[in-house]
């Protein structure tokens, strides 16, 4: 079991294992999700049916020692506060290595085909 104010991270790993969410926002939270599906109905093949959906939130202080934790399930899952920010993708633009080894390429065969 997990305590408030006793166990940490380490702990928190042992048991549950990595974190699916981790946000490093003003304070760091740590997010498990948890889904268990199950077949329906016998003649709707390879459909599945959403049993449980649950959240499970840890924060952490500045030690890594859990100060708070939270459960989600399905009544109370719309408590949860997204970020509206969006993240810039960075990695679609090319670097500068790339950007030069493409001029290389270029002027390696600008005397080709002429």
């Amino acid at each position: 079991m997990i305590k408030l104010n006793e166990n940490n991270k380490n702990d928190v790993i042992k048991i549950l294992g990595r974190p699916h969410i981790i946000d490093k926002d003003k304070t760091e939270k740590w997010f498990y999700l948890e889904r268990i599906l199950t077949r329906d109905r016998v003649y709707k093949i390879n459909k599945k049916k959403l049993l449980e959906n649950n959240v499970v939130e840890f924060s952490f202080n500045k030690y890594g020692v859990i100060y708070s934790k939270k459960f989600y399930n399905e009544d109370n899952m719309n408590e949860i506060k997204f970020s509206k920010e969006v993240t810039e993708n960075n990695i679609s633009e090319r670097s500068f290595i790339a950007n030069f080894l493409q001029s290389v390429k270029q002027k390696m065969y600008k005397g080709i085909g002429n």
